[in-house]
């Protein structure tokens, strides 16, 4: 199963996909990212369907066009091809976007849904408009103005994007970055949630994300990025400190085909997660380095942090800086050892604002 979300803040929408295709017929223990391994073993008796694949389900079809799938893998590989091929002949306009989707025989999508977010510039600026076919839920939140999901996680990820989250900080402070936080810091903590308590699993989605986000002129796939999950420790008598990353996933895109590298400290594992109408032979792995990186621009760190008075608390941020080793720096050493450095005060600024928290 899926979830495909849709949210909105200050105007700029973003669609996340996760990338977990499930089956009820096969198990083939398939090794996924936040676990470096396969988990068919960790998961309750009762399961239904059981991890398979690792595939895209959020596409850009044009630079005013986006779209999500959830549902069944064939039907959706359809729906892909088809939406491409249309508007390889024909402008992806507002016209003809409302178009394909009245004259689209949806009979062969009955188990599957879609959404479709796109653009349109109009004597009086540009208007964001959405089709969906099948079963969505709409709500709002702390976090976000808008938020439409579907998929077998979308009333978890509801649920869970109804927490509010401070955004400040360094850096660029513009609206549009402040959307881009809001839904990494989201998704780093959905992450780490998968990792302790397998929650999304169980439910049919998770292993990873994609976003897609609207920059005001087009539609733009976030590449080159980096989740880094800790686990940590504060006494508040003597206020010691201590944390260490236990998770740490790179994304990547080649061509069309997304690359996470993940490591745990001790483990480097890779996944490749190609588009779901694509087929393992015609990937050209001459694309891909050699040796496992994780050096990036863009940083999205969630901490889960136990308190001595039992309590526990995530806090979180997003760093984007072009400039290294920026407020943090990620790196494998000559022996394939993971490097993290964070600026104290950074930890120092969070440690202190959570303290306040729990008091």
């Amino acid at each position: 199963m899926t979830l495909i979300a849709n949210t909105l803040n200050f105007a700029y929408p973003i669609l996340v996909g996760d990338i977990l295709m499930s089956s009820s017929h096969e198990k083939n223990n398939v090794h996924l990212p936040t676990f470096l391994k396969g988990v068919d073993d960790l998961l309750p008796s009762e399961q239904k369907l059981f991890p398979f694949s690792l595939r895209q389900k959020i596409y850009i079809i044009s630079d005013n066009l986006v779209v999500g799938l959830t549902g069944i893998e064939y039907q959706l590989k359809a729906f892909i091809e088809d939406i491409r091929l249309y508007f390889r002949v024909k402008e992806s306009t507002a016209e003809n976007i409302k178009q394909f989707f009245e004259e689209y025989d949806f009979s062969e999508f009955d188990k599957s849904s879609c959404i479709a977010i796109f653009s349109e510039n109009t004597e009086n600026g540009i208007i964001i408009d959405q089709r969906i076919i099948g079963s969505w839920t709409e709500s709002k939140s702390a976090t976000y103005e808008y938020v439409i999901a579907g998929g077998s996680g979308s009333q978890y990820f509801i649920q869970h994007a109804k927490k509010e989250y401070y955004v400040g900080g360094y850096g660029d402070k513009s609206n549009l970055h402040k959307a881009i936080s809001l839904n990494y810091i989201n998704l780093c903590n959905l992450l780490g949630i998968e990792r302790l308590s397998l929650d999304t699993l169980r439910e049919y989605w998770g292993a990873g994300f994609e976003m897609i986000f609207f920059n005001g002129e087009r539609f733009i796939k976030m590449d080159d990025m980096t989740y880094v999950i800790w686990k940590g420790y504060i006494d508040l008598k003597s206020e010691e400190y201590s944390a260490a990353p236990f998770l740490v996933m790179n994304y990547n895109y080649y061509d069309d085909i997304l690359l996470i590298t993940a490591s745990d400290g001790s483990l480097i594992e890779r996944y490749l997660v190609p588009p779901i109408d694509k087929k393992k032979e015609d990937i050209d792995l001459e694309l891909f380095p050699k040796k496992p990186t994780i050096d990036c621009t863009r940083i999205c760190c969630s901490y889960v942090l136990e308190f001595s008075n039992g309590k526990i608390n995530t806090p979180s941020f997003f760093a984007e800086s072009k400039e290294k080793p920026g407020i943090i720096s990620i790196d494998f050493d000559n022996d394939g050892r993971l490097q993290i450095m964070v600026q104290q005060n950074v930890e120092r600024f969070l440690i202190q604002n959570i303290k306040q928290l729990i008091k």
